[in-house]
């Protein structure tokens, strides 16, 4: 298996990950059809001579790519007899990470992301389809005008409704919304002015 240049991913670590990184292109693809075949089992009973037409590869890429799982730690326990298929104990990846330690990825955690995230930047990325990330500072900032996270988040989807940001225009959507959230707080006048660069697109926000 090629050495991982960095352990650090943005998803949470899977059998991809690692098997991404074998030598053989068709490891991965027969490791799928094995998880699939083994359920209930966990036991994949595989002849080469018809698995390789099934795939459309050589019996000696099949080999290669079977042998590669096997030295990878993806399938064990190889009982050979003759004239029966060979079967194959497939590991999953809960197994295979805890019979190597520390070989797994570690999923780097965000102000957005879901699973360990700031809950105020995690539904304001989802207000946003996915299009906006908020990092500490920019919350901080947003907690620091006396609202509540449900009141921040309510002005922030009202704004967007009327600035309606897209392309280039989601960077600079925090910072226009924290002006005029400034504005209006400072104001004390209740509603929240949205002006976008053109200006035909203008239009109050009531203050919830």
């Amino acid at each position: 298996m090629k050495s991982n240049t960095t352990l650090e991913t943005t998803l949470h670590c899977s059998a991809e990950f690692h098997l991404a990184r074998l030598t053989s292109n068709l490891a991965p693809v027969i490791y799928s059809l094995a998880i699939r075949l083994s359920k209930g089992t966990g036991i994949f009973y595989v002849s080469l001579e018809t698995l390789s037409p099934y795939l459309n590869a050589s019996y000696s890429t099949v080999f290669r790519a079977v042998k590669e799982l096997v030295e990878a730690g993806f399938f064990e326990d190889p009982s050979r007899e003759v004239f029966k298929p060979t079967s194959y104990k497939v590991v999953k990846h809960e197994e295979w990470a805890a019979n190597h330690p520390g070989a797994c990825g570690t999923k780097i955690s965000f102000p957005w992301s879901e699973e360990s995230g700031d809950p105020l930047g995690v539904a304001m990325h989802t207000a946003t389809g996915g299009r906006r990330k908020f990092f500490p500072g920019e919350l901080k900032a947003l907690r620091g005008l006396g609202l509540t996270d449900s009141d921040i988040v309510d002005q922030w989807k009202r704004f967007l409704e009327v600035d309606k940001p897209s392309g280039r225009r989601w960077k600079g959507s925090y910072f226009r919304f924290l002006k005029l959230l400034r504005q209006s707080l400072g104001e004390g006048s209740g509603s929240l002015q949205v002006s976008d660069a053109a200006p035909h697109i203008a239009s109050v926000v009531a203050h919830g």
